[in-house]
């Protein structure tokens, strides 16, 4: 169960800030990345705010942000 409790940190810092990279990188539109990169810091910090004060509910909400962060990203992909 110990190394579940990783997982939100590869999410919420390696993937959003890969994709700004390659966002700069190969000149791509830079909303989204930059959407996805405030969804999922929030969701981390939801997540360790709702894990320092044991609240079970914020938690999870910080959870729920990553599935929204990639939601946000594939129904904006379109409009943008």
């Amino acid at each position: 169960m110990r190394s579940w409790a990783l997982l939100p940190l590869f999410f919420a810092l390696l993937l959003p800030w890969m994709w700004v990279y390659f966002a700069f990188t190969y000149d791509l539109p830079k909303a989204l990345p930059f959407l996805a990169l405030a969804v999922t810091h929030a969701g981390l910090a939801l997540i360790w705010l709702g894990r320092r004060r044991s609240q079970r509910p914020l938690t999870w909400a910080g959870v729920g942000c990553y599935p929204l962060a990639i939601a946000l990203c594939l129904l904006l992909r379109n409009v943008l």
